[in-house]
């Protein structure tokens, strides 16, 4: 699993007052009126990711905040669906859809809520609905004018704790870290100390990942001449075979518990911060 960074906040397009209730037309400019419960209009919003083009979540969460700036209150209830197109038809996307079970306060009201992204897949452009109710003014008398049919509210989309099983995106640095060891064949003779006279320590690496990393790799069993353990580092290129780092271990001493014939090694590989870049990752990587 890959993580991506939070994304930060932003905002849809207005939904605009004379768009979601379209008798607001027949009211005359510097009127007052009270506006009468009603069913929104379903409107959509187109909405852009710019961390991903794709991408299918293990984990993560999307914050939806309404800021309704609107001379109307919103709801109850209000519906956001996230749409995705494919082939020309608008579909919605499986389990990408909150309710707002409140009224939504007139100018500058706000409501937040979010969806469990686990298990769902969501393309880097999508649309986004809001339908419901609104209450109207409950009788009350407002003033209308061009501000006030042009009053609005928008949709801001955040994301946070972001894992991914497959992407096409930016993928920030990350750290994997990992150790394991070697056993000596069983033998009756136990090695503690052994110097080294001569033979050569060879590293392969096979990256079958659009990404780049680099790795440091320790072996605590293995001392060079002046009693240092042993550790190297070595760049890893996207899409790479075959790198090769070879070591003499000439003068180096080996260095076992005679009770337990294995060399620990341990390494962690840093992933290459791709900035800008789309990078397409899966969980089969390797």
């Amino acid at each position: 699993l890959m993580s991506l960074n939070d994304i930060e906040p932003t905002a849809t397009d207005p939904f605009i007052f004379r768009d979601i209730y379209p008798e607001i037309e027949d009211v005359n400019n510097g009127t007052m009126v009270a506006i009468p419960s009603f069913e929104l209009m379903p409107i959509v919003k187109p909405f852009t990711f710019e961390d991903f083009e794709s991408a299918e979540f293990s984990q993560g969460s999307l914050e939806l905040t309404i800021n309704n700036s609107m001379v109307i209150p919103l709801g109850s209830p209000l519906l956001i669906e996230l749409l995705q197109v494919l082939l020309g038809d608008t579909l919605n996307i499986p389990g990408a859809s909150i309710e707002f079970d409140d009224v939504i306060d007139a100018n500058n009201g706000t409501a937040t809520g979010s969806i469990d992204l686990t298990d769902i897949s969501l393309p880097g452009e999508i649309l986004v609905k809001v339908s419901g109710n609104c209450q109207g003014t409950s009788g009350i008398e407002i003033f209308i004018d061009e501000q006030a049919k042009n009053s609005g509210f928008v949709v801001s989309i955040g994301g946070s704790e972001l894992e991914v099983s497959e992407a096409n995106a930016k993928i920030p640095q990350q750290s994997i870290e990992e150790s394991g060891a070697i056993s000596l064949e069983p033998d009756s003779n136990k090695v503690v100390n052994a110097l080294i006279e001569n033979g050569q320590l060879i590293i392969e690496i096979d990256n079958y990942m659009d990404l780049s990393s680099a790795i440091n790799i320790s072996i605590p069993n293995l001392e060079d001449p002046e009693g240092n353990l042993f550790s190297t580092s070595l760049d890893i290129l996207s899409n790479t075979f075959e790198i090769t780092n070879q070591t003499d271990l000439a003068g180096y001493s080996l260095v076992m518990d005679p009770n337990d014939q294995s060399v620990q090694y341990n390494y962690d590989v840093l992933t290459i911060d791709s900035g800008e870049d789309f990078i397409l990752i899966t969980s089969n990587d390797s």
